[in-house]
């Protein structure tokens, strides 16, 4: 019965070690297929995974949008619909790695995954007996885009067959720290710089930052210390530009919220939120200057928030950029603005369909959590997230 017992224990922490959804940081190992897909390849946006079955089993079960929540995130990026069918009985197979890399669009997209042992062997097995290109290699075609999966050793990559994946020195690998995430931005995508970005746990934060840069100490403005459903900073050579949005849960079917935006220098690079739809129904802001800044205001009663603001950043040196977001604050606004646009036949359609992915974004988030971006001038990015905890559980 000891034996047994003793049995029972090992296999159930080897399930738990190896297979159970829980948060699991790894580093990047040199020479792997997944490191040099993710950090030595040419496309323009890169991931990496440990343990994805685990860490994305983690999320899912956080958020009961997890499949959606990653949809929506892959097309606000601008890299489309991403849908890879199953791999055979699991979504995502047990592995020690997952790379992505993919172009604006999704174009030139490869995936490579780095496979437990044995289910690599079966995986291939099954393949082959079948006679599934999928999973034994050759051409596939997914949405009438052609493919080529291949093997090498327990690792398995599907890539689009239009380009070749041109590969650098893997042995910058070596460099890198643990992390639940890696993101690498071949290109710049504003307002964030090129460069590689690694994501793991502050307490309950989720923070994403630049890599190399642990222990640096934040510098977020005070004034996203303010119960405010949104701040948003952007400072260039022509100038600085603030935009402001109170809470507020009033919902109409002709409304937009309440905003307003601070600028100094040239024109403000912030729009007010629903500017084309107010254009449309000739709804004009209100206008003020308070110690040398200009205020644009949705209307009367933002007012006074906007000229508290521009008193209190007096002296106040501010990131490049920076950006607070109160999710659950912002969502009732979200969803009359993502309302108006489906409903109104004059407003673009890029319009309606942005505000449609950012209410299915907002919606998804814990009450409570808070999201806060920053990139310094040295090009340090920093991303604060309050999203789950270390069991899985929304706070």
């Amino acid at each position: 019965m000891a034996a047994v017992a003793a049995l029972i224990a090992a296999l159930g922490g080897h399930v738990y070690y190896w297979y159970w959804p829980r948060e699991r940081p790894a580093r990047p190992r040199p020479g792997s297929q997944t490191a040099t897909l993710a950090f030595e390849s040419d496309r323009d946006l890169r991931l990496w995974l440990p343990f994805p079955h685990q860490n994305l089993a983690a999320l899912r079960r956080a958020s009961s949008s997890g499949d959606e929540l990653g949809a929506v995130i892959a097309r606000m990026a601008g890299v489309g619909d991403v849908d890879l069918p199953g791999f055979g009985p699991f979504d995502l197979p047990p592995s020690r790695s997952l790379a992505v890399a993919v172009d604006e669009g999704g174009e030139g997209l490869a995936v490579s995954v780095e496979m437990y042992p044995s289910l690599a062997l079966l995986s291939r097995l099954a393949g082959r007996v079948a006679g599934n290109s999928f999973l034994a290699g050759g051409p596939v075609f997914l949405d009438d885009r052609r493919f080529e999966t291949s093997w090498s050793g327990r690792t398995w990559t599907i890539e689009a067959s239009v380009r070749g994946t041109r590969i650098g020195r893997a042995a910058d690998a070596e460099v890198m720290e643990r992390g639940l995430a890696f993101v690498v931005l071949g290109s710049a995508r504003d307002p964030f710089p090129t460069g590689r970005y690694v994501a793991g746990r502050d307490g309950d934060t989720l923070v994403v930052r630049s890599v190399g840069q642990a222990g640096r100490e934040s510098t977020a403005p005070e004034l996203f210390a303010r119960d405010l459903a949104v701040v948003g900073i952007r400072r260039d050579v022509h100038g600085t530009s603030v935009l402001v949005m109170p809470p507020t849960r009033r919902r109409a079917s002709l409304w937009l919220p309440d905003a307003a935006i601070l600028w100094r220098g040239a024109e403000p690079r912030w729009t007010l939120p629903g500017h084309r739809i107010a254009r449309f129904l000739r709804m004009d802001p209100v206008v003020a200057e308070v110690d040398g800044w200009s205020i644009l205001a949705r209307e009367e009663a933002v007012l006074p928030l906007a000229t508290s603001l521009a008193r209190g950043l007096r002296g106040t040196r501010l990131p490049r950029f920076a950006l607070s977001i109160q999710p659950r604050l912002y969502g009732p606004l979200v969803a009359t603005i993502a309302s108006i646009t489906e409903n109104l036949p004059l407003v673009p359609r890029d319009e309606a369909r942005y505000w449609r992915n950012l209410h299915a974004l907002v919606s998804a988030a814990p009450e409570g959590s808070r999201l806060v971006v920053r990139v310094d001038d040295d090009d340090f990015v920093e991303v604060r997230a309050v999203v789950f905890d270390s069991v899985g559980d929304a706070p």
